[in-house]
């Protein structure tokens, strides 16, 4: 059995992009909850919406170790996000610009840092 390799110098940027993810879905969530009647039903729907970024923030966590299960969540929690901004990023032009853009950014950066050479070896153990 090998050492464990080191990080690639991509995982901060990764790390960093996992968190604005989390606080761009927080924040698209919150003004959700903001707008929307007092109801259970739009409670709940709102806590959904926030569950990407909930997740985005533990992959962020855990984005130093290395397993594969941490690299496909990572890989499908931001390609989500990012088919997502751009299926609804008419909304979030009108709406919410700062959010739709950072969100948009974010996702997109994030999924080139995983889909990068040195990241997929560091996940799959190879050097």
């Amino acid at each position: 059995m090998s050492a464990t390799a080191p990080p690639p110098r991509s995982m901060p940027w990764l790390r960093t992009c996992l968190v604005v993810l989390f606080v761009t879905t927080a924040v698209r969530s919150w003004k959700l909850y903001a707008g929307l009647p007092d109801h259970p039903y739009f409670t709940v729907f709102s806590l959904a919406a926030a569950v990407p970024g909930i997740t985005a923030l533990l992959l962020a966590v855990f984005a130093g170790r290395q397993s594969r299960l941490a690299y496909f969540c990572a890989l499908l929690t931001s390609a989500g996000l990012l088919g997502w901004t751009l299926l609804v990023f008419d909304t979030y032009l009108r709406l919410m610009v700062d959010v739709g853009i950072a969100q948009l950014s974010a996702s997109a950066i994030a999924l080139a840092l995983l889909l990068g050479k040195g990241t997929r070896g560091f996940y799959f153990g190879r050097s």
